[in-house]
């Protein structure tokens, strides 16, 4: 992906494709109940048009559409899947059948208002068919695992793990317990920053100094340890670098795993490489996990039993974990919060800090917010949270423009219509925010980086109609369980960095490749010049 300097992403008026449409679409201008209801009725199907009908790429016999992702002859690419969705957006419209291999269909959703008719039927355990190569190794070690986890999991199972892991994970207390430790993390994030800091006023390898803050911030979270990971002369085999590779490689692995268009992995193991190596990234995660999980056991069995209420709110996520789930639930769960909170926070700390370098009059609004709610340099605090509503908002815009994460993915056991179509039981359903949240039609200026049109006051904010845009952590049941732990995290080191720096660019592209995250791949070339 092309990135020009002044502007993160700049994109095409991709709306023009659903402005052009007719009215056949069924949400129409109804109210979302009955939108809903009209979505899984029997009127509603009978009269649906067929699934055969719904535009997308023509397959081949045998092959289906393998031969649209070879390297040199397909038009599609699998490490720019999000761009490949935008060309199908582009090309058929709203709605996408694409037939991967013979019998094996996809439908690509883009309008709003057919993602909130899927998520609104999705029930009570909604089915994702992701992270199959996980979920895979995690059954086949039941000696290890005694779930596949929050993020390969479904039906009863998902929700038995799910129900009690976000006791503690999305607890509102997160925020005041572990805040304290948070503004410490970031200011050695800023002291290596003044450490590493060229003439040029840049920090080579920044986006590893993030890795680092990411995994020193959530290892603390989870067990009140810290890893070391921002000391300085850190060895390349050292366990807190020996982590950041483990989890850059578990989502390149991953992404080569679930996209496989010969998925020999699934029959025979041995014979992939890379579902071999995620074998041995999973266990390098767990054996870590597993010795911080045995350790707070052990806290946990020393601990004067009169002094659990008292000491509740100062307790490690772990211990809190453990207080709803097995030892090995919950290192699961640890594991699965370490690979997905590292990479996800980091990424979308360096798309902020391009979007304000690239945007000076937005850079200085927010300094001045963060000047006149924390003088002096002074730490953040939960109330001063509530009073820096820009701070969020600069998040939440360049998270619109640029998400980490392409779309999410639904297997409805019902049929459904969508788009006038009426889309069968268990197939697979792609809901592709990377297109709709820039789209003119639901954001005005939306090539534009302007955090004003999320703040309360604003004109022409997004409306509650067309709130399934933009969705950067999921909705339902399976919404994003490290939420409030990914909020903190990145709004103190935002703040940080704005009480210090003044932050310009120099890079004129940016690399980014489709890994199940949008990574990063080209070096961050971001100037950090001292605030006066």
């Amino acid at each position: 992906m092309k990135v020009p300097s002044n502007i993160l992403l700049r994109t095409p008026k991709l709306d023009s494709v659903l402005l052009s449409l007719n009215s056949s679409n069924i949400c129409g201008n109804k109210s979302a109940s009955t939108v809903l209801l009209d979505a899984v009725s029997v009127e509603a199907l009978n009269k649906a048009k067929p699934f055969q009908e719904i535009p997308g790429p023509k397959s081949l016999p045998l092959i289906g559409n393998i031969h649209r992702y070879l390297p040199g002859i397909g038009e599609y690419s699998k490490s720019k899947w999000h761009e490949a969705q935008r060309m199908k957006f582009q090309q058929y419209g709203p709605i996408v059948r694409e037939q991967m291999v013979p019998g094996v269909n996809f439908v690509h959703l883009y309008d709003p208002k057919d993602m909130e008719v899927v998520s609104r039927n999705e029930g009570k355990f909604p089915k994702r068919e992701f992270f199959v190569g996980m979920k895979t190794l995690r059954e086949r070690n039941p000696e290890m695992y005694s779930t596949v986890g929050v993020a390969a999991g479904n039906g009863e199972e998902w929700y038995r793990i799910r129900s009690k892991s976000q006791k503690a994970m999305m607890r509102p207390q997160i925020m005041k317990t572990f805040l304290p430790q948070m503004n410490l993390i970031a200011d050695d994030l800023i002291r290596r920053i003044r450490l590493l800091r060229q003439p040029d006023h840049q920090v080579p390898l920044f986006l590893n100094e993030l890795f680092k803050w990411a995994l020193e911030s959530v290892t603390y979270i989870l067990f009140e340890q810290r890893l070391g990971c921002l000391e300085d002369n850190l060895s390349p085999d050292s366990v807190a670098q020996q982590y950041i590779q483990a989890v850059n490689s578990f989502f390149q692995l991953s992404a080569k795993v679930e996209l496989s268009s010969l998925p020999v992995w699934r029959v025979w193991p041995a014979l992939s490489p890379s579902f071999r190596k995620l074998a041995n990234v999973h266990d390098f995660f767990f054996e870590n996990a597993l010795k911080y999980v045995q350790t707070k056991l052990q806290d946990l069995k020393n601990k004067d039993d009169g002094n659990d209420n008292e000491d509740e709110i100062s307790q490690a996520l772990m211990s809190m974990l453990l207080q709803h789930c097995s030892p090995k639930d919950a290192c699961v769960m640890a594991v699965d919060a370490m690979a997905a909170g590292i990479d996800t926070t980091s990424l979308t700390l360096a798309y902020v800090l391009r979007n304000l370098a690239a945007n000076p009059e937005v850079q200085k609004r927010l300094q001045g917010e963060v000047d006149r709610v924390l003088p002096d340099g002074q730490p953040l605090t939960v109330q001063a949270m509530d009073q820096m509503p820009y701070l969020r908002a600069c998040i939440k815009e360049s998270m619109r423009i640029c998400p980490t994460v392409q779309g999410t993915s639904r297997t409805l056991d019902k049929d459904i219509v969508l788009s006038g179509y009426r889309i069968p039981a268990e197939t697979q359903i792609t809901l592709n925010y990377y297109v709709s949240s820039v789209q003119e039609r639901y954001f005005p200026d939306a090539d534009k980086y302007i955090p004003e049109r999320w703040l309360r006051s604003a004109s022409g904010a997004p409306t509650t109609a067309d709130s399934f845009a933009f969705q950067p952590f999921g909705f339902g049941p399976r919404m994003c369980i490290g939420r409030r732990i990914a909020d903190l995290e990145m709004l103190t080191l935002l703040t940080k960095i704005m009480q210090n720096f003044w932050i310009e660019n120099q890079s004129d592209e940016l690399d980014v490749r489709f890994q199940l995250v949008l990574m990063i791949q080209s070096p961050l070339r971001y100037e950090f010049y001292e605030r006066r």
